[in-house]
């Protein structure tokens, strides 16, 4: 099985409502969108709150998490966090991507992973990461 390693990463002031975490392929500075028959394999996460109060990562299509989504989850201290490696990794679903939800207060969000392709689906191209 082939893939492309990853890492996403996010620093903001707000992620009470739920944020995108941008995907980034190894080596490269401009974000990564996955295709609908591209998954992620996420291998470690790290989070942050430096308001402290509950964190949430999980994959996704849109702010709202749904069962078997979750990653990680926390209630932090002030400038508390967590950090994971996952063995086995946690498998995101097809098209779904990382996000984020944290108290107000900066956050910050590292992940790294593995961008997996389905090459079962028939008529739907390769990803340019894959030769």
């Amino acid at each position: 099985m082939q893939g492309a390693a990853f890492h996403a990463e996010v620093h903001t002031a707000n992620a009470s409502a739920g944020i995108a975490v941008p995907i980034y392929l190894s080596g490269l500075t401009t974000a990564y969108t996955l295709s609908a028959n591209e998954y992620l394999e996420v291998w470690f996460a790290a989070l942050v709150a430096a308001s402290g109060g509950d964190g949430l990562l999980y994959t996704g299509t849109n702010n709202t998490p749904v069962t078997g989504s979750t990653i990680l989850r926390g209630t932090f201290v002030a400038n508390g966090g967590i950090t994971l490696r996952f063995k086995p990794p946690h498998v995101g679903k097809a098209g779904e991507t990382l996000w984020v939800q944290s108290p107000v207060g900066v956050t910050d969000v590292v992940i790294k992973g593995v961008v997996r392709y389905d090459g079962g689906l028939v008529g739907i191209p390769k990803p340019p990461w894959k030769v």
